[in-house]
């Protein structure tokens, strides 16, 4: 707005608010005396009137499309896409704005690319520490990728067994605990372990020719049948 839009009530209480406070500042100008708090008193309220007329007319406040903010003023933060709105605090430092800061110590800003360190469900840490990278999209938290070197494991998954030499794969289930540790892979009932040099009190029948027959039950070498 400008002195051309304004209607002629604006006009006039411009003229008159403007020129009232112009006397009392040519008064003030003109008393050589120290300046009192009664001086300040009696400018108060022309002037403020002065300049709501200025701010009517167009002529004051801040430019538009901006705001005036205190200390302490409740705000929103959002992301870039306007989502997410979280409480936030302005603070003002020397009479100009230095930072908005979240009210809740549980929100926190996610960095696409920055490292975070993942924890199990009671909050201990795996051995070697393992860390992720956070992947924002659109403004928004995605989720975090962990390395080419880490995988995540569900109680109940299914995993493969090798022996050392990275050979005859068997099927075994994932075993994870309350608090989040992988504890245990168990195979099939029809599999077991055996050890080299392992010794086996166990029935043995049959009359070897090239082939011998292992029984399993419950994960144990129960029998070897010769043949």
């Amino acid at each position: 707005m400008s002195v051309i839009d304004i209607t002629n009530a604006q006009r006039y209480n411009l003229g008159y608010k403007v020129n009232v406070a112009a006397d009392h500042v040519q008064r003030f100008i003109n008393d050589t005396r120290a300046p009192t708090q009664q001086q300040a008193d009696v400018m108060d309220t022309p002037l403020t009137e002065a300049a709501q007329a200025l701010a009517d007319a167009g002529y004051g406040g801040v430019p538009a499309g901006s705001a005036v903010v205190a200390d302490g003023q409740e705000v929103e933060v959002v992301t870039s896409v306007d989502a997410q709105p979280q409480d936030a605090t302005v603070v003002v430092v020397d009479d100009a704005l230095s930072s908005i800061k979240l009210t809740s110590g549980a929100v926190s800003f996610a960095v696409h690319m920055d490292n975070v360190q993942m924890r199990r469900y009671d909050g201990s840490t795996h051995s070697p520490v393992v860390t992720g990278q956070q992947r924002v999209a659109d403004g928004v938290f995605s989720n975090v990728r962990l390395p080419a070197t880490a995988d995540i494991v569900s109680n109940g998954n299914t995993v493969q067994v090798r022996n050392s030499a990275g050979q005859q794969a068997h099927p075994a289930t994932a075993r994870v605990s309350t608090n989040g540790s992988l504890t245990a892979v168990d195979l099939a009932d029809t599999t077991a372990l055996v050890d080299h040099n392992q010794a086996l009190t166990i029935p043995v029948t049959g009359t070897y020719t090239d082939t011998a027959t292992l029984t399993v039950e419950n994960g144990v070498v129960v029998g070897i049948v010769l043949s």
